[in-house]
């Protein structure tokens, strides 16, 4: 299976739960036998295209963020260059499953959606939603804003 996942964090880079938790489920599938492919923040530059054991890791030109943007402007600037990155790239015909982690992508996850009809996964990790059941809470909340919005979104989750 081919997978893309969306992030706004992924390591060496300095990252926080997000951006382990993303390399800890692509190295997974890679290590399970799937062609998987992230999408992320830049190095200051360096490194835009690497492979971390078995990952296939794209790099856009955009600084990382130490923490999430307040700036909306800032985000969608973010999503702009992913689609961009996506769009142009060798890797992105035949995707079979997206995967975007967190808000800072969701926009740039629909529009891939759109592009390769691939089901799109949107997750939210929050340290915020660490007890089960605020995790369930969100989840619910997030699923039925999901029924309501105005483009498709496959799989919600929290």
């Amino acid at each position: 299976m081919k997978i893309l996942h969306l992030s706004s964090e992924y390591p060496p880079q300095k990252v926080y739960g997000l951006g382990r938790a993303v390399r800890e489920l692509a190295v997974a599938q890679a290590a399970l036998g799937h062609e998987v492919h992230v999408v992320t923040n830049s190095m200051s530059g360096s490194d835009h295209e690497t492979v971390d054991n078995g990952v296939h890791v794209h790099r856009v030109s955009f600084p990382p963020p130490p923490k999430p943007a307040d700036d909306v402007t800032t985000v969608v600037q973010f999503n702009v260059q992913i689609i961009e990155r996506v769009g142009n790239a060798r890797f992105a015909p035949g995707v079979e499953v997206i995967h975007s982690h967190d808000w800072l992508t969701g926009l740039a996850g629909i529009a891939v959606r759109s592009m390769s009809g691939a089901p799109l996964v949107l997750t939210v990790q929050s340290r915020q939603c660490r007890l089960a059941a605020g995790m369930a809470l969100l989840a619910g909340r997030m699923a039925k804003s999901a029924e309501k919005l105005p483009y498709p979104v496959d799989i919600v989750g929290a």
